[in-house]
């Protein structure tokens, strides 16, 4: 092995080690709630920002998500909180989606308006072919899915889920901006909803505190700087 990649395979365990001691220090600043919830916004595309936190939390902040007890999404968000809901093995499989998907969009004629092509179908398909058969047990109580009923016009966050196929319904309602994703709205229990980022974009919580994330700099907990 020469002094050259030596020296730069010490560098890389020497940067991760610095990222876990400063991922450790974050944690420990809000251990003393004894409350903790995570919330993700609605964001599209830049959803791949949430996946880079969630992998992120999943590998250095340990801690933080073991005293994590909801976590809360609106659009893009809600499927990043239900992958950590129910399965974190899962943010891999979700980026190559992601990524997949804006192939896929890119190569259509007239992109996601393309006649005939349905962004909804490819996402309903996605989630079906990942989430375990238990999925809806394991996010009820502890996923938030940000939803707008499309006749009050009011928002909605909905929490349990009677089956997998209500919760896909539930993520895919949260996602759904008419005619950009079709025409026609997921109905959820006889009601028809649409995207919740028309009426919450970022959920939070009165009990606890609400660690916030958003792929936009602001006043968020997890954000870009502001230049």
């Amino acid at each position: 092995m020469t002094n050259e990649v030596s020296e730069k395979i010490f560098q890389s365990q020497k940067e991760e080690r610095s990222f876990d001691n400063v991922a450790f220090d974050l944690n420990y600043e809000i251990y003393d709630d004894p409350i903790m919830n995570l919330s993700f916004c609605g964001c599209g595309f830049l959803g791949i920002y949430q996946l880079g936190v969630a992998y992120c939390l999943s590998r250095h902040g340990s801690g933080l998500l073991a005293k994590v007890e909801r976590i809360a999404g609106s659009s893009a968000g809600s499927l990043i909180g239900a992958v950590l809901s129910i399965d974190r093995n899962l943010i891999a499989d979700c980026v190559k989606f992601a990524y997949d998907l804006a192939d896929e969009i890119h190569a259509q004629p007239l992109g996601v308006l393309t006649p005939k092509y349905s962004l909804m179908k490819s996402l309903e398909k996605f989630l079906d072919d990942k989430l375990p058969h238990n999925a809806h047990e394991m996010a009820s109580g502890r996923l938030y899915v940000s939803v707008t009923n499309m006749e009050s016009r009011r928002n909605e966050t909905l929490s349990h889920f009677s089956s997998r196929q209500e919760l896909v319904q539930c993520l895919l309602a949260s996602s759904y901006i008419p005619i950009y994703a079709g025409l026609k709205p997921p109905v959820i229990r006889g009601k028809k909803y649409l995207d919740g980022g028309w009426t919450n974009n970022l959920p939070s919580f009165s009990e606890g505190r609400t660690i916030h994330v958003s792929p936009f700099a602001g006043w968020q907990d997890i954000c870009p700087p502001t230049s």
